[in-house]
């Protein structure tokens, strides 16, 4: 309570992202193959070729287009 009320940062800062390796190359997997980005597989293939779920698919693709 303190650190907060003398101005120090308590966690993480809100917006804040982290880039991992996995991310980086699930990001470049999804530009190269995605229909949505000039590839030739459907979404449910690439998620297959990323190994990724749903969700965290629908993650990056939305950060990618942006």
């Amino acid at each position: 309570m303190t650190a907060k009320l003398n101005g120090k940062q308590i966690g993480r800062v809100t917006g804040a992202k982290v880039e991992t390796k996995k991310s980086k190359a699930t990001k470049e997997i999804i530009l190269k193959h995605s229909r949505d980005f000039d590839g030739e597989l459907s979404d449910i293939e690439c998620m297959k070729l990323a190994g990724v779920t749903k969700k965290t698919y629908y993650n990056y693709k939305r950060e990618l287009r942006q």
